[in-house]
């Protein structure tokens, strides 16, 4: 399954949408734990769910926590990427050359 994820070094947490995760067998409603989170519609307490692997821009990950939140539909985005993935996999954004690097 493939989802539009957003490059965002203002966001703490990898979020994935609730529907995403349920198709993928995964139970928003008994998460790990929970994770007070800033919205653009204010502060909530959102889901943290531990996913088996986690493949994004060709790097995997096992056991990663996300965030089970649902991006305003409006956006043409379905999550963000933030900076647990980045900093997980020691990434440097060269903006210049438009790329994610990794260590």
């Amino acid at each position: 399954m493939r989802v539009r994820l957003l490059v965002d070094t203002g966001s703490s947490f990898t979020i994935l949408p609730v529907q995403v995760l349920e198709n993928l067998g995964y139970d928003p409603r008994n998460p790990l734990r929970r994770e007070a989170i800033a919205t653009g519609q204010g502060r909530i307490s959102a889901p943290v769910i531990n996913v088996s692997w986690f493949n994004c821009a060709c790097q995997l990950i096992d056991k990663f926590d996300v965030v089970a939140y649902n991006i305003p539909p409006n956006l043409p985005i379905d999550g963000l990427l933030g900076m647990d993935f980045l900093c997980h996999l020691r990434a440097i954004i060269a903006v210049g050359d438009a790329e994610i690097r990794y260590e």
